[in-house]
């Protein structure tokens, strides 16, 4: 759940803002239909859970109403300084008392706050511990978008907001790939547990390279004798090829035949909220089709792997729980 609360002309023009240029944040002169003045949005993320904010203190934080969330986001209240800077003590609360970590505070909690991802990362987190507690398994961790991760503290650059606004600049956003270990009690599990609530939507969906680099690090860091299994996870289709194909389809079922080589099964969960994507995540991820030029990736690469197709977020969880017990049984 989303609010919008229109910023401040002199919170605007303190912030060394342009007031031309090209929308959503900046409409060039004369198209301003308020008084002649020029108006953009903040975004702010419900970080009560609710449809509509209701407030809520968050470990000593008082986030009493969406004004505060949206001066804590821009970090108008880490101190007295920009706190009276910013204009912001006219536009919150007389009860609010700046103080550093408030910005810091609002991030953790929207973080928790953001659907889907927030609810893959719960279930992708649980699933590790489950491993980890219940197997002596020792883990990889490929994050992909247009290009898979290279490694555990791996960033790429994109647009903060979208090619569209530039206005807004661009961001190194992390995407890591933590690397399999075969040495003795390096199992990973924690470094991996600390990446994953790093990890971001973005744009493009590069399923064939994450495939391949995990075929290849089981390959060659796996321990002898060990069971080996890959478990993709994905919200949407191919739409980035290399390196084994150009196309991006036909990249992730090259990479699943270099599963099916080695003997690595794949459990692919497919997340598809949107019905209308049901078809083509099904068509490239199922279980029921092993033909390597046409059919799914679990199915391709054989071995026992199953496809699950998720259509809420909410039952991210027990499809990954189901996962991992599949799995025990697997190594056991």
């Amino acid at each position: 759940p989303l609010n919008f609360s229109e910023e401040s002309a002199a919170s605007r023009l303190l912030r060394g803002a342009t007031n031309s240029g090209s929308p959503p944040g900046n409409c060039p002169p004369g198209t301003s239909s308020v008084g002649g003045t020029y108006t953009y949005t903040d975004m702010v993320v419900n970080i009560d859970g609710r449809d509509v904010f209701a407030g809520m203190v968050a470990d000593g934080f008082d986030f009493p109403d969406v004004a505060t969330l949206v001066e804590a986001s821009r970090g108008n209240l880490e101190n007295n300084l920009v706190f009276t800077a910013s204009k912001a003590n006219t536009g919150v609360p007389p009860s609010i008392v700046p103080k550093a970590g408030y910005q810091a505070k609002y991030f953790e909690f929207a973080r928790r706050n953001l659907h889907p991802i927030g609810d893959a990362q719960t279930a992708c987190s649980d699933f590790f511990t489950i491993m980890n507690t219940n197997t002596d398994a020792h883990f990889g961790f490929v994050a992909f978008s247009d290009n898979a991760g290279v490694s555990a503290d791996g960033t790429y650059g994109e647009y903060n907001v979208d090619a569209s606004y530039p206005a807004a600049g661009t961001g190194r956003f992390p995407i890591p790939n933590v690397e399999l270990n075969p040495a003795t009690g390096i199992t990973n599990y924690a470094t991996i547990e600390a990446r994953i609530p790093q990890t971001v939507a973005t744009t493009a969906t590069n399923i064939g390279e994450a495939t391949y680099k995990a075929v290849l690090q089981l390959k060659n860091s796996s321990r002898p004798g060990a069971k080996k299994a890959i478990v993709l996870f994905t919200d949407g289709e191919p739409t980035a090829g290399g390196p084994l194909d150009g196309d991006p389809w036909s990249n992730s079922r090259k990479a699943a035949v270099e599963a099916q080589k080695a003997g690595i099964p794949i459990f692919a969960i497919g997340l598809a909220q949107n019905p209308e994507i049901i078809p083509s995540e099904t068509a490239i991820l199922n279980d029921s089709n092993p033909n390597p030029t046409s059919g799914g990736m679990a199915a391709i690469a054989g071995n026992g792997g199953k496809f699950f197709l998720v259509t809420k977020a909410a039952d991210l969880r027990k499809t990954f729980e189901n996962v991992a017990r599949q799995l025990v049984q697997l190594v056991d």
